[in-house]
């Protein structure tokens, strides 16, 4: 990790020309490496995830202090924001980083910022502050923006994250979820295997409970019996689905990211036409059209919706068709597809069922229940 976090180190200094955010970036580096910042601080919390990860404490707490040096290596020390002696830690020093290894909303941060500034009022001290994030994947620029103006201030610290990701808020999953939780059971009988996908998929997809998603974990986290991974010639490596569908995530976000507008209202929409033809992977298709929302999602007219579904089955048929068909019937559930698109894609899926193994139709059965009981066309 130290190994990367130097050669990441080179890149941001190294960034091209054109790139945007390149200034910004520059200056933070320079900001924090002359801040001369000579203790770190890290949150207990993620310190007590570290640890259980390595079965160490000291060992999880050189961790954070290594990252911390490879930006600023003025670093003399290392604390925790709750540790018993953080306050005798913390006297003897008057420019401090915070280091954080994740970084979505940015509270634990902004709550470390509050825990130190509280110390060092307590000392009648004013000391400048730095922020060094390993991974930060907020919603979007406006979140980020809002955490690193929580370091401004006379002496202009500075926050950088060596790597910076934007994810929406709402999992693609939590809305399948939240799909599936409203099925009935009547709606199954005659239906086992589509019954027997309904009842996995939902107690994977629950964490009411809190944590992480609950076993049995399926194969793919797409609506497919098998993994799904890219095509070996793909230009975007030999990613797997559970691999791909963060990525394609993020990479839709920073689309939306750029045709932001300030002040303007916001009415973008993912042109599907363009976007699922610019694309000969079907995995990449159906990572896509599972983070488009409904009111994100621009098919054309009817004609070009079910043109372009023609086209989908004639160009994968004999590869990624099954995957697409149950994903696109999804989506269909969800209101993403055209009622023309709709009826299409039901039709298909009559044809094209005795095609598939018995696992993969336990999922293209479910599919299509969820559009019988929940599609609703709109009126003539």
């Amino acid at each position: 990790m130290i190994e990367r976090v130097q050669k990441r180190r080179l890149e941001l200094l190294n960034l091209p020309q054109h790139d945007l955010s390149r200034d910004r970036i520059v200056a933070a580096l320079d900001k924090l490496e002359k801040g001369n910042p000579t203790i770190a601080v890290c949150d207990k919390e993620e310190l007590d995830i570290l640890t259980r990860l390595l079965g160490d404490s000291d060992k999880a707490k050189g961790r954070f202090y290594e990252l911390g040096r490879q930006i600023c290596p003025e670093l003399k020390d290392i604390t925790s924001d709750r540790e018993d002696d953080v306050r005798e830690k913390l006297a003897h020093h008057r420019s401090v980083l915070l280091v954080a290894a994740g970084l979505q909303t940015g509270v634990t941060l902004q709550h470390l910022v509050v825990s130190v500034q509280n110390v060092f009022r307590d000392l009648g001290a004013d000391p400048a502050m730095h922020g060094l994030v390993l991974h930060a994947h907020p919603n979007d620029s406006a979140a980020w923006t809002s955490v690193r103006n929580s370091f401004g201030g006379r002496r202009n610290p500075a926050l950088l994250a060596l790597w910076l990701t934007y994810l929406p808020s709402v999992s693609p999953f939590a809305e399948e979820f939240e799909l599936l939780r409203v099925g009935q059971n009547e709606w199954f009988e005659g239906f086992p295997k589509a019954r027997e996908v309904w009842e996995q998929r939902i107690a994977w997809l629950n964490t009411s409970g809190g944590g992480a998603a609950r076993d049995p974990v399926p194969v793919s986290p797409l609506f497919a019996a098998t993994e799904v991974t890219l095509r070996r010639t793909s230009i975007y490596g030999s990613l797997n689905d559970r691999h791909l569908l963060p990525a394609m995530g993020a990479a839709l976000t920073e689309a939306l990211e750029r045709q932001k507008t300030d002040g303007s209202p916001e009415w973008v929409q993912i042109d599907l036409l363009n976007a699922l033809r610019s694309y000969f992977d079907g995995l990449l298709h159906a990572a896509l059209i599972r983070w488009v929302s409904p009111q994100r999602a621009w098919w054309g007219t009817a004609n070009d919706c079910v043109a372009l579904i023609d086209e989908l089955r004639g160009r994968f048929f004999n590869d990624d068709w099954p995957l697409l068909l149950c994903e696109l019937l999804l989506a269909a559930a969800q209101g993403k597809v055209p009622d023309a698109g709709v009826e299409l894609l039901l039709g298909y899926a009559e044809e094209d069922e005795a095609r598939l193994t018995d696992e993969a139709r336990g999922y293209l059965e479910l599919a299509v229940l969820l559009v019988k009981n929940l599609w609703r066309p709109a009126a003539a």
